[in-house]
């Protein structure tokens, strides 16, 4: 397998994630500022998600941890952002 189609799989551009809660110390909760972390230190500038409308606790969760959420026009979506800083 070429290097470029490893890196791909170990550097991701995306990621799905199921189970999130908003519970503090949940297994979606830690995994989710876990990925913030490895973003912050890889530099990235912002992170963005899409969420269906249903699922009211990634929506909270969301929220407690500073995304900025919107809801897009007609499709029962939200899209969450977040800058990422590191201090």
């Amino acid at each position: 397998m070429p290097a470029e189609n490893i890196d791909k799989i170990f550097q991701p551009a995306s990621v799905a994630m199921v189970g999130a809660s908003e519970k503090k110390g949940s297994i979606g909760a830690a995994l989710l500022q876990q990925c913030l972390a490895i973003d912050a230190a890889r530099s990235l500038k912002k992170v963005t998600g899409t969420v269906f409308a249903e699922n009211t606790q990634m929506l909270v969760l969301g929220r407690r941890l500073g995304f900025e959420i919107r809801k897009s026009a007609g499709t029962g979506k939200y899209e969450l952002s977040k800058n990422i800083t590191t201090d």
